[in-house]
């Protein structure tokens, strides 16, 4: 993914962002973020902008990814669908309560894989949200929001899916596939 990206020109190496944002850093130009697949080595990264757009990969090593915007539009710039990636630590074992990546926008929409396994994802907002949510917790929230599968470019007549959620001590997990419009479980676990 790096080479690639490279050999486009559209490699943005960021050695630091500082606390306040990093909208200078990733040179947002009217909420618009140049198209590219962005890694910032130390610092957390926050981009805020009623109308933040573009496509992208952002990948933070050991920081915290906090992106806004009301009408927010993200899409991923890598060909596998990773969005947004922090390999940041919240503790050991993970704590499920200190987000590692957060993504607020009333009408926004985020597209594809937003991974934060060290702590917890957070994804809010109304939008139409086709991401899968990879964490040691997530959670999710919004009036009148939709969550829908990631649009695999119709290479797969069944899209499978695996669910993992943790509550009170309790683990479920399961195995959904979605084919030509039908949801069918495949596997569901409680332990």
């Amino acid at each position: 993914m790096a080479s690639r990206a490279q050999q486009e020109g559209k490699y943005y190496y960021i050695e630091w962002c500082p606390a306040s944002d990093c909208m200078d850093e990733f040179g947002v130009v009217n909420g618009r973020i140049p198209d590219g697949l962005y890694y910032v080595e130390s610092g957390d990264v926050k981009l805020s902008h009623p109308t933040l757009t573009g496509t992208v990969t952002i990948v933070a090593d050991g920081g915290i990814i906090e992106v806004n915007g009301r009408n927010a539009h993200l899409a991923p710039y890598s060909s596998d669908h990773l969005l947004l990636f922090s390999n940041k630590q919240t503790g050991t074992p993970p704590l499920c309560n200190k987000d590692v990546i957060r993504c607020r926008g009333k009408d926004a929409t985020w597209e594809g894989i937003i991974y934060g396994l060290g702590g917890r994802v957070w994804v809010e907002g109304t939008g139409r949200h086709a991401v899968s949510l990879v964490g040691n917790t997530v959670y999710f929230r919004g009036k009148r929001a939709e969550f829908r599968p990631l649009d695999t470019d119709g290479n797969d007549p069944c899209q499978v899916f695996d669910i993992l959620s943790v509550a009170d001590g309790s683990t479920t997990t399961s195995q959904v596939m979605l084919c030509d419009g039908a949801v069918h479980i495949a596997s569901w676990r409680i332990r």
